[in-house]
């Protein structure tokens, strides 16, 4: 699930990496975004005048983190051309999909932890992120 702010969502909009439907939802084109990505492109660039630097989607370590891991899982499939990820492709694909988890820099281990930077660091921190799905997280209690 991809969470940012209302102000980022618009500017998106308006760069054609989302459309919003008639219910007010917001949906991204994965394959037009992995592109921005990999192109070095900026935020300003996809809509986002306000943004600073390159167009990124923070994540968790994927190595360390359920959440970064399918995030890394549907890059591959991006990269795919919309196909499940093969041995082939992983190899092939590999250092693209490394190339964009390196533009967040550091990634917290625990979604939690980088789910509250981007609630109270606001927008310039974290413009937008991947994370888990709520309704599908176990609570305790």
């Amino acid at each position: 699930m991809l969470y940012t702010h209302k102000a980022v969502a618009d500017g998106l909009v308006n760069g054609g990496l989302v459309t919003k439907d008639d219910s007010g939802a917001y949906h991204m084109d994965m394959a037009k975004a992995v592109d921005a990505m990999v192109a070095n492109t900026t935020w300003a660039d996809v809509g986002y005048t306000a943004g600073y630097g390159q167009f990124r989607i923070d994540s968790t370590d994927p190595v360390k983190s359920n959440s970064g891991n399918e995030y890394a899982a549907l890059l591959a499939t991006v990269l795919n051309g919309g196909q499940p990820a093969m041995v082939d492709s992983v190899a092939r694909d590999g250092k693209t999909i490394a190339s964009i988890f390196a533009k967040s820099g550091w990634m917290e281990t625990s979604s939690e932890d980088s789910f509250n930077q981007f609630l109270t660091l606001g927008v310039g921190s974290k413009p937008m992120m991947v994370g888990p799905d709520p309704r599908k997280v176990d609570t305790v209690g």
